[in-house]
């Protein structure tokens, strides 16, 4: 049946004509947050800060991927995600613009080793 395969489909961005000509990606950065030992890793939990700017169209969203376990979305231009695990540990990131230009991926490692 034709009609049960119709879908609508909701815009994720509305743009004027100046931010329609924005061919420059966004610019996103990860800050860790948490006490370091002697040896630079960290005892306890961590906080990352994920955050993005575009000047033209602005950001829609940021996608992470933490220690490989799948990519994960946010809307929006800043994410915190919160980590506890021992051991080493990575997180991929990158943010698209709201003209749908995608920076190219970043990686953050850091250890958390807390204490016995």
């Amino acid at each position: 049946n034709p009609e049960s395969l119709s879908e609508i489909i909701l815009p994720s961005a509305t743009l004027d004509t100046n931010q329609s000509k924005d061919l420059l990606s966004p610019i996103s950065s990860a800050t860790l947050n948490g006490k370091k030992n002697k040896n630079n890793f960290y005892k306890n939990n961590i906080l990352i800060n994920i955050k993005a700017v575009d000047e033209l169209s602005g950001v829609l969203n940021i996608n992470y991927n933490l220690n490989d376990k799948g990519w994960q979305k946010f809307n929006g231009d800043e994410i915190n995600i919160k980590v506890s695990k021992r051991g080493s540990h990575e997180v991929k990131f990158f943010a698209t613009d709201r003209a749908g230009n995608n920076e190219s991926v970043q990686i953050a490692h850091f250890i958390i080793k807390k204490p016995d």
